[in-house]
Order: C-alpha cells, then structure tokens, then sequence
C-alpha cells in the first residue's frame, strides 16, 4: 500500500489525491510512511530567565526579585509536562517581575544617594564641610 509523501496516510492505489492532505499524488507515492503517528514534536525552545531572576534577587531588590525566581523556577516543570503555553506564560511573568526589580533597584539606589546626600548636609551645616568629607584639601606648602 502506497503512503501520501508529504502527510503519510495511506493511499488506494488508484488515489489521485491524498484524502488527509489534499495533496496530489505522483507516480513515485512511497511503499512506507514517512511521518509516524507516534513521533514526538520536538519542544520549543522557552527562555526561563533564571540567571537574570537570580541576579536581580542578589543585587536589585529581594521581595520582587523572589517572585521572578518562582516564575522562572514553573518554566521547566511546565515544559517537561508538555505546557508550552503555560511555560510561555511563565517565562513572560519572570521575565516582567525582573524588570520590575531593576526598576525597583535602580528607584531605591536614587532615592538612598539623595536620602544620604540630604541628611549628611544636615549633620554637617554646610555643603563645604560635606564637600571636605569626600574630597581631600589641598597643599600648598611646596
């Protein structure tokens, strides 16, 4: 028995078309199936974004980077369950949280340098003596 060289049903031997595919057949139909019914599809690649889920917990901002770290910790187990729209979903949620963290990171980094700028004015009384804090004075005795 003939089998369709593009989907791999079975043909009659007087077929002119493929009853699954449609496509016509030619003279040379091949006496075996190409594609097997039981081939696994190979998995598509998804991103968990683990590495810049673990960075941003270490160096931006723990609370929000944890909740990426979760996200991209389910992108495996779904794609081993054959899930790809949930590991989808999972790696666009790790990947979200971590912006996230570096925006937060980045807010929080800001906010502490003028927090620390302001109250060291403050202590100091002056922006000269803030100023003397930091850059060494000068001499001149040479």
């Amino acid at each position: 028995m003939p089998y369709c060289s593009n989907c791999g049903s079975p043909l009659d031997d007087n077929a002119h078309f493929c009853p699954q595919c449609g496509k016509p057949t030619d003279s040379q139909a091949l006496p075996y199936s190409v594609v097997s019914p039981s081939s696994p599809k190979p998995a598509p690649y998804v991103d968990n974004h683990i590495a810049k889920a673990i960075l941003v917990t270490i160096f931006a901002c723990l609370p929000i980077g944890l909740v990426s770290l979760v996200y991209a910790s389910q992108v495996d187990r779904f794609l081993m369950s054959r899930e790809y729209k949930r590991a989808s979903d999972a790696s666009q949620q790790a990947d979200k949280w971590a912006n996230y963290a570096i925006y937060a990171g980045v807010v929080s980094t800001v906010l502490s340098l003028i927090f620390f700028f302001i109250l060291m004015h403050e202590l100091s009384g002056s922006w000269a003596t803030l100023r003397s804090l930091f850059i060494p004075p000068r001499i001149d005795s040479w």
